[in-house]
């Protein structure tokens, strides 16, 4: 991915984002021609000059190599948008207004954020780790689909996560799962 964004803090931050994705990313301080993008060939180039024709001209320099583009403040440019994006431990959720409003969608991952609670993280984990007990107990999907919901809703292990006794609501899990 290349990054060619004129506000330095903004490059960092979505470099930092797509890093954390797995991306091999590479920041174009400035805008350095053809030479730049056909050195790298990146998958992504994403563009933020705060000119519309000098994100155009990027932009379409950057197709000629093969890379899709995403222009931050021009999303008609785009050959794809990004969505904002809330992280909580191993859970993702994505908010996506086609462009439209990126001021909201940055309000509704904030208040998404703000509703996921610490147990809903743990669940998240929990369930994670003792999912392959779960398959291997439960042949049938109707089952594994009530024992899920079981451990879901039971009331001492939530008690255990909500206190952050992970280690405790893990072994409730297992005991109820092996029954």
């Amino acid at each position: 991915m290349l990054v060619l964004i004129k506000d330095p803090s903004e490059a960092k931050r979505r470099s930092a984002q797509a890093r954390e994705a797995g991306a091999v990313v590479r920041l174009g301080a400035k805008y350095g021609g053809p030479k730049l993008i056909r050195s790298f060939s990146p998958f992504l180039t994403m563009i933020s000059t705060g000119d519309r024709s000098l994100d155009r001209k990027i932009a379409d320099e950057a197709r000629r190599s093969g890379s899709l583009v995403y222009v931050v403040d021009f999303p008609e440019l785009n050959d794809l948008n990004m969505p904002a994006v809330a992280k909580l431990g191993d859970v993702r959720v994505g908010i996506y207004t086609g462009g439209k409003s990126p001021a909201m969608a940055s309000l509704l991952r904030r208040r998404i954020e703000e509703e996921i609670t610490k147990e809903d993280i743990l669940q998240v984990r929990l369930h994670g780790e003792i999912r392959s007990r779960i398959k291997s107990r439960f042949k049938d999907y109707e089952s594994r689909k009530g024992a899920i919901y079981d451990l879901l809703n039971d009331p001492k292990i939530k008690k255990l996560l909500s206190r952050g006794k992970y280690g405790e609501a893990k072994a409730a899990a297992l005991s109820r799962i092996d029954g």
